[in-house]
C-alpha cells in the first residue's frame, strides 16, 4: 500500500500442491477453464486424452504438431 501497511494470510492446504494434489477430474476441469480463451470444449478434450497417455506415443512430433495446429 502507498503508506507502506502491508497485509498477510496463511492458507491451509492449497489445491493442487503435493501435500494436497487435484483428481484426474479436478486436473481436467481447471484445464478445460484455463484453456477456454483459445480451445473450445472439444479440442481441450482431445489434448488432456492425449497428455493423460503420453507414455504410449511412439513419435511425439505427431503430439506437437497436434498442438501447434490447434493452438
Amino acid at each position: 500500500l502507498k503508506t507502506g501497511e502491508t497485509f498477510s494470510a496463511m492458507s491451509g492446504k492449497i489445491r493442487g500442491d503435493d501435500n494436497f494434489p487435484l483428481s484426474n477430474g479436478e486436473i481436467k476441469d481447471k484445464f478445460a477453464w484455463m484453456s477456454s480463451k483459445r480451445l473450445d470444449s472439444n479440442q481441450a478434450r482431445i489434448i488432456m486424452d492425449e497428455v493423460w497417455s503420453l507414455e504410449a506415443i511412439a513419435d511425439m512430433s505427431v503430439f506437437a504438431e497436434m498442438l501447434h495446429t490447434m493452438c
